[in-house]
């Protein structure tokens, strides 16, 4: 891994991490060095009623406005990492270059994994 990556993990508002994309609150940023993750910053994920759109009956997943405004708010990342998400916010976020991945288990347990894939990936 030549330089840091940044990963944004998906919390509800009780601050469980992984959460479905739709349930998704906040996020935190991490950076991932080879010999370190630091966590680098909390951001707020708007309310995707707020977006208005004809689309989706009100799924943040199906709603293109909320979906690049979260693309937006997530610049700078690789990898958005939440417990599970349909294909258009997949599809929507990397034509920003935002990977989504599916996981679940411990935050440090999963960041290490993804630490260890940048790594043999380089």
């Amino acid at each position: 891994m030549a330089e840091a990556v940044k990963a944004a993990i998906a919390f509800d508002n009780f601050d469980k991490p992984f959460v479905r994309f739709g349930k998704m609150d906040h996020v935190r940023v991490y950076e991932i060095e080879p010999d370190e993750i630091i966590e680098k910053e909390l951001l707020d994920i708007p309310d995707a009623s707020l977006f208005k759109t004809t689309e989706g009956n009100g799924c943040p997943g199906k709603n293109e406005p909320f979906l690049n405004e979260v693309a937006a708010l997530l610049t700078g990342c690789k990898f958005l990492i939440v417990g599970e998400t349909g294909g258009q916010p997949g599809r929507v976020l990397l034509r920003y270059g935002i990977n989504v991945l599916e996981q679940q288990g411990e935050v440090a347990e999963v960041l290490g994994r993804l630490q260890a894939y940048l790594e043999k990936s380089k």
